[in-house]
């Protein structure tokens, strides 16, 4: 009996510290930027020429600029640079549902977004990054404000 009570008590101490590190592994970082587009380039334009298809491909670029203070800097200052890379899955009347891919420069490190969204609902997952943000994951809210200005917040789990 006591050696069947060492023996739990040995696999409980074992996979204790497995749960905590686990449990605390990652830690969680928001960042929130204005994003200025700069420029839009068609990539492909498949056909009919000139309207919105299935199979186009543009790519976006934007300025960021803090929304809050953060690295360091204040609120307004130039933090960042962003490219997405938008390919047009399907498109209706009402719904533009595209693949997204995305690198976003930051002070310390890029972070990678990659996914699907629909145009009412832009979310894109963040798959991975370097530097400071190295085997990030989490998620991208963009919240349009006019044609060429965006609100984005990049919400990060971080090993």
């Amino acid at each position: 009996m006591r050696c069947s009570a060492l023996i739990i008590g040995g696999v409980l101490l074992l996979a204790l510290p497995a749960q905590a590190a686990h449990r605390s592994d990652f830690e969680t970082q928001t960042i929130r930027v204005v994003s200025n587009r700069l420029s839009t380039r068609l990539v492909l334009d498949r056909p009919p020429k000139g309207s919105v298809n299935k199979g186009d491909t543009l790519s976006a670029t934007s300025r960021l600029s803090n929304a809050v203070n953060q690295f360091g800097r204040p609120k307004g200052a130039v933090v960042g640079t962003d490219v997405w890379v938008t390919t047009v899955i399907s498109f209706t009347a009402n719904t533009l549902r595209a693949k997204i891919r995305a690198t976003v420069t930051l002070p310390g490190g890029t972070i990678r977004l990659a996914g699907t969204a629909v145009e009412t609902k832009l979310d894109v997952p963040i798959v991975g990054g370097t530097g400071a943000f190295a085997g990030a994951r989490g998620t991208t809210d963009v919240s349009i404000r006019t044609d060429d200005v965006a609100l984005v917040t990049y919400r990060l789990r971080l090993p």
